[in-house]
């Protein structure tokens, strides 16, 4: 029998249905699990960029909806073919531009690795908190690391990925290409707290012959539901944007 640790949002806050349907789950071979970078069955109504389903994601679970989870505990058994109550969100799929299945399976491939080399700056004014955002790189084999606008620290090069570096696996194929190693990445807010050390980290980035990139959350978002590294100018983070969304003149 297949065990499957078993991760749903709602079920993982409430502690009365967990006890209520947790052995009934486990008799079947079904593990409730807290930690959404465990599962291997995901449970939900529809695609959602929070921590708990961007960081279940890299494990490439299988995604069920609800109806899989009514099935189960109305039959005290699991359905034949699980596959018919895979997840389908077309709304979801065209509102972030991507297909579920396809990211699962850039998701086996990765191994939970899409950010395997990679160091990623966060400002701690991020809505949600930094360690949030932390989760959702680190689930990803990546490294995040606060900045608050330090001149002496030393930014991290990644190699080229086909030519330099030997511990490269199946994943590079979906970092984005050997151009990202020209960019460091800073995740920021459009605060004026953040906005305030944007020109530090563009500096320290030219300085150390590296191109920055300030972005919003939803580049990191987009990367770890679709299981790989994209560009998009829009998300971009500038004074310009800033200006716009703080209702600057």
């Amino acid at each position: 029998m297949i065990r499957y640790d078993f991760y749903f949002s709602y079920l993982a806050s409430n502690h009365m249905l967990i006890n209520c349907f947790q052995k009934t789950l486990r008799n079947l071979g079904i593990l409730l699990t807290i930690n959404a970078t465990d599962c291997n069955l995901l449970c939900a109504s529809k695609i959602v960029r929070t921590k708990k389903f961007s960081s279940a994601i890299a494990n490439a679970p299988e995604v069920v909806n609800l109806e899989f989870l009514d099935y189960v505990l109305k039959h005290r058994k699991l359905p034949e073919d699980i596959s018919k109550y895979y997840l389908v969100d077309n709304a979801g799929e065209t509102s972030f531009d991507f297909k579920l299945n396809e990211a699962l399976k850039r998701a086996v491939i990765n191994k939970g690795k899409l950010f395997r080399g990679w160091t990623i700056y966060l400002t701690d004014k991020l809505k949600g908190g930094f360690e949030t955002y932390k989760d959702i790189i680190e689930a990803n084999s990546g490294s995040a690391i606060v900045y608050r606008g330090r001149t002496g620290v030393q930014l991290p090069h990644r190699r080229p990925i086909a030519a330099q570096d030997p511990d490269a696996g199946q994943e590079s194929q979906h970092q984005g290409g050997d151009e990202e190693t020209e960019y460091v990445y800073l995740v920021s807010s459009l605060k004026e707290e953040d906005m305030k050390i944007w020109s530090t980290f563009r500096a320290l980035a030219a300085k150390q012959e590296l191109k920055a990139r300030i972005v919003s959350t939803d580049w990191l978002l987009n990367a770890a539901i679709i299981q790989e590294i994209r560009w998009r100018d829009e998300w971009q983070c500038t004074e310009e944007v800033a200006a716009m969304a703080n209702g600057d003149d």
